[in-house]
């Protein structure tokens, strides 16, 4: 398994009020926009329809094993991330 950089998450989802924490390697990533599980700011409300937002990770993170944590009424519907192999 390779180490890469991660530049972002595209995050596809349904519901309101959701939060996503985006960690590498286990260590909790500051996203931007940040909708931290542990902020007040949500995704934005989805309106029953399928929506997709692309959070950036800090420059430089780099690791091996990506994952996502969410709360809220909706759900993640997909995810895919923006890599470069190192």
């Amino acid at each position: 398994m390779n180490k890469m950089r991660f530049n972002y998450t595209d995050v596809q989802y349904i519901g309101d009020d959701m939060k996503v924490d985006l960690y590498i390697d286990n260590a909790i990533q500051t996203s931007h926009p940040n909708y931290a599980t542990a902020g007040s700011t949500s995704l934005p409300t989805s309106s029953g329809n399928v929506k997709t937002v692309r959070l950036h990770y800090p420059k430089d993170i780099v690791g091996y094993i990506p994952h996502i944590y969410y709360t809220g009424t909706g759900r993640i519907l997909s995810y895919k991330y923006g890599t470069e192999d190192i």
